[in-house]
């Protein structure tokens, strides 16, 4: 909120996030402790207050990447009860679009007549992948050479066209981290991505039927899951502090044994 009282009260640019260059970068980071804020709240209703507040956040900031971790965040506390959770979804589309204008959201939405730059930064990243996969046979082009070596793919093409400059936008990050760990590790990047997926699906499963005990388990299992955000929508590249953060989780995930079956766990 304090992005929203340099906005309105002191006159700041909207895109002002002051420690994040970007939005995203900032909604990444929030998810986390918004996700431990709301899942450990005694009464029901302050995380929907949480979720509520955080939702007119990046509504008013224009985010998308912060509604997709409001989304995630709100399926992990009732997802359980997926009706309830669709028809929250759609009561409250229904609810914003009579008050707000979403044309915004909607093209980035939209993934058939894209015109608008961060979707073709998105698009590109996985085409980059998919091309380079291929080319390389799996092998990749190494550590950090995405952007330098490897086909550009369509999109690139329709960002430069776009930009009118020889090199597209996110050229040298792929968009997401998984795109980039694809492109620079081939299929060593692609096993990666997978065992995450794994180990994300089975800590989702633990925090829907609230398996899981203690704070800090609870907080290191949501950064791990939230990390998909990162991972698959708005990377931020392999030494970001969310990075950093996710080590710390594995290691915590690693440490208490939380995924070992029948095997107890740390509860601090």
């Amino acid at each position: 909120y304090i992005v929203l009282i340099r906005k309105f009260i002191f006159g700041y640019p909207m895109k002002d996030y002051i420690f994040f260059s970007e939005a995203s970068h900032f909604a990444i980071t929030l998810s986390a402790y918004l996700f431990y804020a709301a899942y450990t709240s005694s009464k029901y209703i302050y995380s929907v207050l949480y979720i509520i507040a955080i939702l007119f956040l990046a509504l008013t900031l224009e985010s998308l990447t912060l509604i997709v971790a409001c989304l995630i965040i709100i399926f992990l506390l009732i997802g359980r009860w997926s009706w309830l959770l669709g028809f929250i979804i759609l009561i409250s589309i229904s609810l914003v679009s009579l008050f707000l204008d979403l044309s915004y959201f909607l093209e980035r939405l939209n993934l058939f007549e894209v015109t608008n730059a961060s979707v073709l930064v998105f698009l590109s990243g996985w085409e980059r992948a998919y091309l380079t996969f291929y080319d390389s046979f799996a092998f990749g082009v190494g550590f950090q050479q995405i952007g330098i070596e490897g086909p550009d793919g369509k999109f690139q093409a329709l960002l430069k066209e776009m930009h009118n400059v020889s090199r597209g936008l996110n050229y040298n990050d792929g968009g997401t981290l998984g795109s980039k760990l694809v492109v620079e590790f081939g299929l060593f990047g692609l096993i990666l991505i997978l065992f995450y997926i794994f180990y994300a699906i089975r800590l989702t499963r633990k925090l829907l039927f609230r398996k899981i005990k203690g704070s800090k388990n609870i907080f290191f299992c949501g950064l791990f899951v939230l990390f998909s955000i990162e991972l698959f929508i708005r990377g931020m590249g392999y030494f970001s502090l969310t990075s950093f953060m996710f080590i710390s989780s594995m290691y915590w995930l690693y440490r208490s044994q939380i995924l070992t079956p029948h095997r107890g766990f740390p509860t601090g």
